[in-house]
């Protein structure tokens, strides 16, 4: 969360690339868990959506006060699209999916089981309730009628590498292999991040 800003639609773009919030938040699914997180206040919620099927899925967002989400092709943040594929302009209510005609991706997007696909939504809050819901709607299932909130086991948060050491603290013993035959070698390794 990065305090400071009000709701409005230019406030959503302000922190989108903000790198130290005010204070963080882990989801455990694709909602806040509470819809009383403060005011003037705007967050980013970052991850990993992993579908468990093959096929098109269809992404909604509700949200107090507006919200934009943005879903990657793949596992990269260089490949979220320009603009939000589904947002919230005024308010909704918690699991209000279709107080707008634009909080639900009606174009939908094909989706392969097990791969790791890059997701960011962007939240702003005024005053009053606030939090966000991002919701799907499954291959075979009616977006229209059908949308629920991504459970914490399509989601996957994402972890910076980029200060992340692994060292070897027992290299494997050479072994003589045979064709055919199962050949084991073992490896102890500390890491830190």
């Amino acid at each position: 969360f990065f305090d400071g800003y009000t709701s409005g639609s230019a406030g959503l773009g302000a922190f989108a690339q903000a790198n130290v919030p005010n204070r963080s938040l882990v989801l455990t699914s694709g909602e806040t868990p509470t819809w009383e997180n403060g005011s003037n206040y705007g967050a980013r919620f970052e991850g990993l959506i992993v579908p468990p099927k093959t096929g098109t899925y269809y992404f909604s967002v509700c949200s107090d006060d507006q919200s934009y989400l943005y879903i990657s092709t793949d596992d990269s943040p260089a490949n979220l699209p320009t603009d939000p594929i589904a947002q919230v302009t005024s308010w909704t209510n918690q699991r209000e999916w279709a107080k707008e005609g634009t909080q639900t991706d009606f174009n939908g997007m094909n989706l392969t089981a097990g791969k790791r696909y890059f997701f960011r939504a962007l939240q702003v809050e005024g005053g009053g309730g606030d939090g966000i819901g991002i919701g799907w709607t499954q291959p075979g299932e009616d977006p229209a009628t059908t949308i629920n909130v991504i459970p914490g086991s399509a989601l996957v948060r994402p972890i910076n590498t980029d200060n992340s050491t692994v060292t070897i603290t027992q290299q494997p013993v050479s072994v003589t292999g045979v064709d055919g035959k199962t050949a084991t070698l073992s490896v102890s390794a500390n890491g830190s991040s």
